[in-house]
């Protein structure tokens, strides 16, 4: 919804935030740092220049438009066209002005730290699981297993059910491929109150220190 406000590509493009310059180039600079002043790496998209870009943009699809070239290539070359200008902007944000008010909801925040933490998580919980590729559905995952505790511990004492049947589904039907699962506000307060009944259904299973300790500072730095 932001991206359609902001007249922007989607945030899968090559500079996929709203609110800043990055790109999916320099987004693990560790040592980058976001501010309006200019030795600041990132910085906040100027009104004027959003515009700017719409204009070029509209103009550099005109003469797209009149090439022989399929409607798949064309959009490819649109999109490169608006990463060469480092921006996401395709057309004028539809807020005008307004659209430099826009900011982030500390509530999305802290559901997509959870997401992130579990998604860590459940990862993890799979490594140590070591299922056999034998198993296809979770009916037939052992009940001794650390993924199967760790779900009997989502539904029984987390009240994360609906995440739960979630994770399964996906297990079922589509584990090859990344765990997405949108955290709600009340999914996030049930995963930081209970966090520590699904560490104690993988601790009996954990054998390095190291890894425990990384867990248990990985839900502290959620916390936060």
């Amino acid at each position: 919804m932001v991206a359609f406000l902001c007249g922007e590509l989607t945030n899968s493009a090559t500079y996929f935030c709203s609110f800043a310059n990055v790109s999916s180039k320099d987004a693990t600079d560790l040592n980058g740092q976001f501010g309006k002043e200019k030795d600041k790496k990132w910085h906040p998209w100027n009104y004027s220049e959003r515009v700017q870009v719409a204009k070029s943009v509209e103009t550099f699809k005109q003469t797209v438009a009149k090439q022989n070239i399929a409607e798949s290539t064309k959009r490819s070359k649109v999109t490169n066209f608006i990463a060469g200008k480092r921006s996401r902007q395709e057309f004028k944000p539809l807020l005008g002005p307004m659209v430099d008010r826009i900011h982030i909801d500390p509530l999305h925040l802290k559901n997509n730290a959870c997401a992130l933490a579990h998604r860590l998580l459940l990862q993890e919980v799979l490594l140590i699981s070591q299922l056999p590729s034998a198993i296809k559905s979770f009916l037939q995952v052992p009940s001794t297993s650390p993924f199967h505790k760790y779900i009997d511990a989502m539904r029984t004492k987390c009240n994360l059910r609906r995440l739960a049947n979630k994770i399964i589904r996906w297990f079922n039907e589509n584990r090859d491929s990344k765990f997405d699962y949108r955290f709600t506000g009340k999914d996030s307060r049930c995963f930081l109150q209970n966090f520590m009944f699904l560490i104690a259904a993988m601790e009996p299973f954990l054998k390095d220190k190291t890894l425990r300790h990384c867990l248990h500072f990985m839900y502290l730095l959620t916390c936060v």
